[in-house]
């Protein structure tokens, strides 16, 4: 009797969709991978940025996600006392850009380890997960007392069905190639990327913004409420002037 593995949880997971582990498999899947990136060069010879990266999966694993904030891995990973100013403190916000890029170069090399995603997105501190295929396996009561788990039991043929399948086999491959195209032909003419970036590509001029360490609020510099000036140093050196270098190279790649 011939077996198909499995290739992914209990329930189907599509591209584009992220999910929260909920299952034994789930779990271990997210540990499996976790500790794959954590090995990989972009974070093996980083302390500092694989222990925030591993403190963020293990809690949102514990169910702790919405716990996740600027101060708490302050304290937890970095050391810093209760109190400490985030305001004037970058570490954790420096580290979790530097996570990012580094996860992102970890699926750029690792392409054939890379069916479960771990993603930061700009903002958050709480990891997202997201298979990279979709997959809707047998659930473990469906399968067949004789099979293990998460395998597909393919019918042995019987004898003299061969002649009587093949028209059936050709009509559903001819269905499979022509839902294929017009699947195509659809993500083609509907392309997200291509419609948020098309004015980009228009002519006329465009206006690239980035936001400063300040975070929109007023500058240390600022004389308008009566307050004493600043040096000019000071002033360059404050939150409100200042944009992260990931997103100036970005800026520039963009400009360019």
């Amino acid at each position: 009797m011939a077996t198909q593995r499995a290739l992914g949880p209990s329930a189907l997971r599509a591209t584009s969709s992220t999910f929260l582990p909920v299952s034994p498999v789930e779990y271990e899947a997210v540990h499996a991978q976790l500790e794959r990136i954590l090995a990989s060069p972009a974070f093996r010879n980083s302390k500092r940025y694989a222990s925030v990266l591993k403190y963020i999966v293990e809690r949102t694993l514990e169910g702790a996600g919405d716990q996740l904030k600027e101060r708490i891995i302050g304290i937890e990973v970095f050391g810093r006392p209760p109190d400490y100013d985030t305001a004037s403190d970058h570490a954790v916000r420096s580290a979790a850009a530097e996570v990012r890029k580094r996860l992102a170069q970890y699926y750029q090399e690792e392409t054939d380890s890379a069916e479960l995603r771990v993603e930061l997105q700009p903002g958050s501190y709480v990891p997202r997960f997201r298979w990279s295929y979709q997959v809707a396996p047998l659930r473990p009561a469906e399968a067949p007392a004789d099979t293990k788990l998460g395998a597909i039991v393919v019918p042995r043929e019987q004898p003299g069905s061969k002649r009587t399948l093949r028209p059936w086999i050709a009509g559903l491959g001819l269905i499979i190639l022509l839902c294929l195209a017009a699947s195509l032909f659809g993500a083609r003419s509907h392309d997200p990327v291509e419609r948020f970036w098309g004015p980009l590509w228009s002519k006329g001029e465009v206006l690239l913004c980035v936001g400063n360490l300040a975070g929109g609020s007023q500058a240390d510099g600022d004389t308008s409420g009566g307050s004493t000036p600043i040096t000019l140093r000071d002033f360059h050196r404050a939150d409100s002037e200042i944009i992260h270098v990931n997103d100036a190279i970005t800026l520039s790649r963009i400009a360019s």
